[in-house]
């Protein structure tokens, strides 16, 4: 008998770069004062990638797909940008503009 050939396992991985898609879940994007604002922030990638909301000015940002807020008022009025984040680089939506009166 021969030599026989052993089994070898391989495993590839690859890294996809994140991709963003922006939902306004109400459609709109000029609300009154004291209305309801859902906006949600589709990204994938591989490895998942972290989301964030920012407001265009603002330093604060939020890490999570969804940019909730009840009751707005008109100082969260301006422009808002998500973000996805994984080891292949960080990605940006278009500005979303959010008016409030």
């Amino acid at each position: 008998m021969g030599n026989v050939p052993s089994a070898i396992d391989v495993t590839l991985t690859f890294n996809v770069r994140a991709q963003i898609f922006v939902n306004l879940t109400k459609r709109n994007k000029t609300l009154e004062e004291s209305g309801d604002l859902s906006v949600y922030c589709d990204a994938t990638g591989s490895p998942t990638p972290t989301v964030q909301w920012t407001k265009v000015g603002d330093y604060v940002s939020l890490e999570s797909k969804w940019l909730n807020r009840p009751n707005i008022n008109g100082d969260e009025s301006g422009d808002y940008i998500c973000s996805a984040n994984n080891t292949c680089g960080k990605v940006s939506s278009n500005v979303t503009t959010i008016d409030v009166q």
